[in-house]
């Protein structure tokens, strides 16, 4: 079985696997709003353990939502009063962060949402998903031709996706992590300091949504990024790579 059921899987606690480490909870809105549609914004203060945002659709519509772990829909109501008010669309949802620690067992293979593959930095999960289900599927079809469905037969998924993502999200709960010890100060001169011409031009030439890693690295080293940082390196900066 390949179970595909989202944050709060169903399958994984029917047969007794432990689930993602961290859960969230979400809401995002389409509202008529002007906005200028070249800018899509992070609030980092509308919510203290990830962010909010706002971001451009089309004409006269954006979209805007936060994430985070309690009081959510007071918390979105208050981000919300700053984009208006005739919302045409709405949804909620779970966003899990931290891999289950065993993603394969009892003839079972968890991918996606189910198996805790939301990225710890964006919230994306749709490359980690589909990454996954083909990692998966080659390992099914493997078992299902020799007919043998037992762990060590499902093993080799786990190290399918390791190998392909896996070190970008554990890196990206450390960060996750890590971002639940700045204050609101922390990150108003985090975000001062990237607006270097310097970084700026770094995060052009290096940025990737789907593997940000990468990019983290080349703005750890900056002296003014370092800088900032520097009173978390003993808590744990240090374990990212």
């Amino acid at each position: 079985m390949i179970a595909a059921d989202g944050p709060r899987s169903t399958i994984a606690r029917l047969t007794g696997m432990e689930r993602a480490r961290t859960c969230l909870a979400g809401i995002q809105t389409d509202l008529i709003s002007d906005c200028d549609p070249r800018k899509v914004e992070i609030y980092p203060d509308a919510s203290p353990e990830f962010f909010g945002w706002s971001i451009p659709v089309g004409p006269g519509r954006i979209r805007v939502g936060l994430c985070g772990a309690t009081d959510i829909p007071n918390r979105f109501r208050a981000f919300v009063k700053k984009f208006g008010s005739r919302s045409v669309h709405l949804v909620t949802g779970t966003l899990p962060l931290g891999i289950m620690p065993k993603t394969y067992g009892n003839r079972t293979l968890f991918v996606g949402d189910a198996a805790g593959f939301a990225k710890p930095t964006s919230g994306g999960g749709i490359y980690t998903g589909v990454r996954s289900a083909r990692h998966a599927a080659a390992v099914a079809a493997e078992a299902c031709s020799s007919d043998t469905f037992t762990n060590p037969a499902l093993a080799g998924y786990e190290q399918r996706w390791k190998a392909d993502f896996g070190h970008e999200l554990e890196a990206g709960y450390r960060l996750f992590t890590l971002r639940q010890k700045l204050s609101g100060e922390d990150i108003d001169a985090l975000l001062l300091a990237l607006n270097d011409p310097e970084i700026v031009s770094t995060i052009e030439e290096h940025g990737d949504m789907d593997r940000p890693g990468k990019l983290v690295k080349k703005l750890l080293i900056k002296p003014a990024v370092l800088r900032l940082l520097k009173p978390l390196l003993i808590t744990g900066l240090r374990s990212l790579w």
